[in-house]
């Protein structure tokens, strides 16, 4: 009887610890560049994302989406935290980034699609990192826009406490735009803080009030643009 019983126990021990096992193990390691390229033409745009390390014991997670002219949005990068979650449930929008999580269903961008694990890889343990791209423009001139939405795991401060039951401080959305000229690219718009998620991701959309927000926004130091070719 004693040797079913632990026997039982080890199976559903098992059992528990593959549900809860964290996918973002499973990630390939990011390198120094993190190469998406829409096309077979070679990419055409560089990008720089300088992060605040150490602000947390927890590296951040986040997402970088394009919008073109037509209203159209490309995901261009996640984290795998971002896309595939912190544990076994990754549709939650409170695992993951809920504003680009309504972008990424949109685009039919579940996880498990190729499409989506083309453009993840674990968290960059690098300060700067960069990414090159091949935007997806039908003409010269036309001003693309780009967001990128980070979130700090266990953020909180004296607004955002745990008393409310979320996870600290909801994600930022920063944003910055450019046109892509025959020969050069010029930034319309440096990138900037343009507002935040709901607090406890219960929907995905962006509002302009960063009230109570404090360290969040120090996550991303800039993003820097510029033609690849």
């Amino acid at each position: 009887m004693t040797y079913r019983l632990l026997s039982f126990l080890t199976i559903m021990l098992s059992i528990s610890c593959a549900r809860d096992s964290n996918p973002v193990t499973q990630c390939t390691p990011a390198p120094d560049v993190f190469v998406r390229e829409t096309s077979s033409s070679p990419a055409t745009v560089g990008i720089s994302v300088r992060i605040n390390a150490g602000l947390t014991s927890a590296p951040p997670s986040y997402a970088l989406w394009a919008r073109y002219p037509d209203g159209e949005t490309e995901s261009i990068y996640a984290t795998c935290k971002a896309s595939q979650g912190y544990a076994a449930s990754t549709d939650s929008y409170s695992e993951s980034l809920p504003v680009w999580f309504g972008i990424r269903s949109e685009e039919g961008l579940a996880p498990g699609n190729p499409d989506l694990d083309a453009i993840t890889t674990a968290t960059p343990t690098r300060d700067n990192f960069e990414i090159h791209w091949n935007p997806k423009i039908s003409g010269q001139q036309d001003t693309v826009q780009l967001f990128l939405e980070a979130n700090m795991p266990n953020d909180f401060n004296d607004y955002f406490n745990a008393g409310l039951g979320t996870n600290g401080q909801p994600s930022l959305i920063w944003f910055t735009s450019f046109v892509l000229y025959p020969d050069t690219l010029i930034v319309v718009r440096p990138a900037t803080v343009i507002g935040r998620s709901d607090p406890k991701g219960q929907t995905s959309k962006l509002y302009s009030d960063r009230n109570g927000i404090t360290t969040a926004q120090n996550i991303i130091s800039g993003i820097d643009l510029w033609r690849l070719r």
